[in-house]
C-alpha cells in the first residue's frame, strides 16, 4: 500500500568547468525545497459508514497519541517514536490501523490507509489536505472503487525537504 506519491525534482546546478577534460559538464545536485505530491483519497463519511467501531477505536487512539505520531508510527513501524509513558504502543497503533483497513478491505475490496501532512511544518497554506484516508487502486476506476466514486479525489500538497 502507498502512503503517498510525489514528483521529485533535482536542481540543476550551475555550469562546472572540468580543466581535466577541457569542457562543460553541467551536475544535477538534489536541491532543499518544496516538492509537489498528492494522494487519492476516500471521506471519511465512507469510512465512517463501512467500519464505524474500528474507526472509533482507531480516533480514539489518535486522540490521546496525536496525528503526527500515528502516521510516523504507520509509516516507519518504529516504537521510538511514542513516549515510554503512552498507554498505545506501536503494535497497539499498527493493530488499530490495521482493523480499519481490513475491515473496508473486505467489505468493498479497497485497501485504505491513514496519512496525516502537517502543512505548517513540511508543506504550505496551499495544500488541500490535512489528514485523510488514502485508497490504492481507485484512481483509474475499478469495479470495486465505482460505487464510491463520488467520494474519491486526489488532494495535492507540497512538501519541504
Amino acid at each position: 500500500m502507498f502512503i503517498h506519491t510525489g514528483i521529485w525534482i533535482g536542481v540543476i546546478g550551475p555550469v562546472q568547468d572540468d580543466t581535466k577534460n577541457h569542457n562543460k559538464r553541467k551536475i544535477n545536485p538534489m536541491g532543499m525545497g518544496y516538492a509537489a505530491g498528492h494522494v487519492v483519497s476516500i471521506d471519511i463519511s465512507v469510512v465512517k459508514r463501512i467500519c464505524p467501531t474500528q474507526l472509533r477505536h482507531f480516533n480514539e487512539m489518535k486522540e490521546v497519541v496525536g496525528d503526527i505520531v500515528v502516521s510516523r508510527v504507520i509509516e516507519y513501524q518504529m516504537d521510538d517514536e511514542l513516549p515510554d509513558d503512552c498507554k498505545y504502543k506501536t503494535i497497539d497503533v499498527l493493530a488499530l490501523h490495521e482493523a480499519v483497513v481490513s475491515k473496508f478491505r473486505v467489505k468493498t475490496g479497497l485497501t485504505i490507509g491513514y496519512f496525516y501532512h502537517n502543512s505548517a511544518d513540511e508543506g504550505d497554506r496551499y495544500d488541500d489536505i490535512g489528514e485523510c484516508w488514502v485508497v490504492d487502486n481507485a484512481y483509474k476506476l475499478t469495479d470495486a472503487a465505482r460505487p464510491f466514486k463520488k467520494h474519491i479525489r486526489t488532494q495535492n500538497f507540497v512538501q519541504f525537504g
